[in-house]
C-alpha cells in the first residue's frame, strides 16, 4: 500500500515538474549524476543535458551549452550554480547567465540553485531552477534603447525650444513697437522693454490689472485699451486703430490667440509710437504749403500786370504773342500751386465722414486739378467717365484720389500716359509706368513702407488713401507689373 502510494505521487510530481514554465534539474551529491529534469530544461538549453556536473568524478559539461558572466568571463564546470550547490552547499538566487545555447543561439539566463540535506547533515541532491529572461531582456533594452533616444530628443528640444527663447526674448527686447500679452480674465501677463518704456509699468509689477494701466495712458483721450482687448476676444477678430493727441500718435494692433492657456485665448497688443515720423509727414506738409503760398502771391501779380498790358494799349503782334505766353504759364503756375496746397492739406482726418451720394464730381475736379502738374511732367493725362455715382466724402475721394494720380504721374515716363476711369462706384487709374516689383506688392499700403522707389517720400500716401476709403466703406487694391505699369482700383459703396 505504502509503495503504491509513493508511486503516486512520484506520479503527480513528475507531472507538475513537467508543466513548470521554468527549467528544472535535480543532481545527486556527490557524483553529480542527473537523477531528473524537465523538457522546459531542455528546451532553454536546446541541446541535451550532460551526465555530470563537475569535475572528475563530477563529470563534464559538453561543448555545445556555454555560460559566461556579465564581465565576459566563461563559467569552469565547477562555477556552474548547480555544481556549487553539491559542492559547498551554496544557495545561489538570481545569478544571470549569459548562454551559448546549443543551437548556437544566445540568451539569457536566471538560475536559483539550492543543496538538499538528509537527516544527518548531508547533501543529498541539488536542486537548480532557471528562467529564459531573453525576449524580457531584449524588451527591456529596446525600452532601454527607447527611453535614451526620448531623452535625446527632449534635451535636443528642450535646447531648441531655449534657443527660440533666448531669439525671442532678444527680438521683442529691442523692438521699438510695443507688444503687451493680455489672458481674458484682462490681466498684462507680459510687456516687453518698449512697452513699459511706453506705458511707466516696472518690472515687478508683472502681472497687472489692465485697468490699473488705464491711467497710464497719458494722451490716449477717451481711448478704452480694456474695451477693445474685450472686443477682440468676445468677438475673435483683429482689430487695429488709431490713437492720438496732439503731441502723440499710436497705432495699435490686437489680435486674438486662441492657443493662449491651455485653449482659452488671450489678446496680444502691438503699440507703434509713430509721433516722430507724424512730425515729419506734418513738416513735409508744411513745406508744400509755404511753398504754394509763395509761390501764389507773385504769380497773382504776373497775372494781372500781363492781363493789364494786354488789354490797355497798342501791341505789336510780337508783343501780344509774349505777353500772352506769360499770362497762360502763369496761370499754369497758379493752378500747379493750387494742386500743390491741395496735396499739402492730404493728411490723416480723424472726423466721421460726412456721406453724400450722387455723381463722382470729386474725381473730375481732381483730373482737371492735376493736369497742369501732368503736362509739366511731360505726361498725359486722360480722363473717361462713364458715369459715376457712388456714396462718399467728397473731400476725403478728393485726397485720396490726389495722392494716387499723383504717384501715376511721378512714376510715369516723359511722354507717357495716364487713365483716370469711372465706372458706376469704380474708379481705376492706370498708367505706363516702372510698377512695382511683385515681392513688395503686399507691403505697399504699410505705413513707410517705400520698397527701393528712392522717390524720398515718407511711405504714408498709399495707406491714407486705403484709411480713407475703407472709412467711407470701400476698398482699394493694386495690380502692377514691374517695367510695365500699375493699376489702382477702388470700389466705393454704391449710392
Amino acid at each position: 500500500m505504502a509503495n503504491d502510494r509513493n508511486a503516486d505521487w512520484s506520479a503527480v510530481f513528475g507531472a507538475v515538474l513537467h508543466q513548470m514554465p521554468s527549467g528544472v534539474v535535480i543532481a545527486e551529491a556527490p557524483s553529480g549524476k542527473i537523477l531528473l529534469s524537465n523538457e522546459r530544461a531542455r528546451q532553454i538549453r536546446r541541446c541535451p543535458l550532460p551526465r555530470g556536473i563537475g569535475l572528475g568524478e563530477y563529470g563534464a559539461y559538453d561543448d555545445k551549452f556555454r555560460g559566461f558572466r556579465p564581465d565576459g568571463q566563461a563559467y569552469r564546470p565547477e562555477e556552474w550554480p548547480l555544481a556549487r550547490s553539491i559542492r559547498t552547499g551554496e544557495v545561489i538566487v538570481d545569478e544571470e547567465i549569459f548562454a551559448i545555447r546549443g543551437d548556437g543561439s544566445s540568451g539569457v539566463l536566471v538560475v536559483n540553485s539550492s543543496p538538499v540535506y538528509d537527516e544527518k547533515g548531508r547533501i543529498m541532491v541539488a536542486v537548480t531552477v532557471f528562467y529564459d529572461i531573453t525576449e524580457r531582456r531584449r524588451a527591456e533594452d529596446r525600452v532601454r534603447a527607447l527611453n535614451e533616444e526620448l531623452e535625446e530628443r527632449v534635451i535636443e528640444r528642450t535646447v531648441q525650444l531655449e534657443e527660440k527663447s533666448i531669439i525671442l526674448d532678444t527680438a521683442l527686447g529691442n523692438l521699438a513697437e510695443g507688444v503687451l500679452l493680455v489672458n481674458l480674465r484682462h490681466q498684462v501677463l507680459f510687456a516687453n522693454p518698449a512697452a513699459r518704456t511706453m506705458l511707466s509699468i516696472e518690472d515687478k509689477s508683472m502681472p497687472m490689472r489692465l485697468a490699473d494701466l488705464q491711467g497710464r495712458l497719458e494722451g490716449w483721450g477717451d481711448f478704452k485699451l480694456s474695451r477693445a482687448v474685450a472686443r477682440c476676444a468676445k468677438e475673435r477678430e483683429d482689430i487695429q486703430t488709431i490713437v492720438h493727441s496732439r503731441d502723440s500718435f499710436m497705432r495699435l494692433d490686437m489680435k486674438h490667440i486662441p492657443q493662449f492657456e491651455a485653449g482659452r485665448g488671450g489678446v496680444l497688443v502691438v503699440i507703434e509710437d509713430l509721433s516722430a515720423e507724424r512730425k515729419l509727414e506734418a513738416n513735409q506738409q508744411r513745406f508744400l504749403a509755404n511753398a504754394a503760398h509763395e509761390l501764389k502771391t507773385p504769380l497773382t501779380t504776373i497775372m494781372g500786370a500781363a492781363d493789364l498790358l494786354l488789354t490797355g494799349g497798342e501791341l505789336t503782334e510780337v508783343q501780344h504773342q509774349l505777353l500772352q505766353h506769360i499770362s497762360e504759364e502763369a496761370d499754369r503756375m497758379q493752378r500747379l500751386s493750387e494742386t500743390l496746397l491741395a496735396l499739402a492739406r492730404t493728411g490723416w482726418d480723424f472726423r466721421e465722414p460726412e456721406m453724400q451720394a450722387g455723381r463722382l464730381e470729386a474725381v473730375r475736379k481732381a483730373v482737371e486739378r492735376m493736369q497742369p502738374l501732368a503736362e509739366r511732367m511731360g505726361v498725359t493725362l486722360l480722363f473717361e467717365d462713364r458715369g459715376g455715382h457712388a456714396c462718399v466724402d467728397p473731400e476725403w475721394l478728393e485726397q485720396a484720389f490726389l495722392t494716387l494720380v499723383s504717384n501715376a504721374l511721378k512714376f510715369s515716363n516723359t511722354g507717357g500716359r495716364v487713365w483716370v476711369a469711372v465706372d458706376g462706384s469704380t474708379i481705376t487709374i492706370t498708367d505706363e509706368g516702372s510698377g512695382i516689383k511683385e515681392a513688395h506688392l503686399p507691403h505697399v499700403f504699410e505705413r513707410f513702407y517705400r520698397g527701393e522707389s528712392g522717390s524720398g517720400g515718407f511711405g504714408l500716401g498709399l495707406p491714407l488713401c486705403k484709411e480713407l476709403i475703407e472709412r467711407m466703406g470701400g476698398n482699394i487694391s493694386i495690380y502692377a507689373r514691374e517695367g510695365v505699369g500699375t493699376v489702382a482700383t477702388i470700389k466705393l459703396r454704391e449710392a
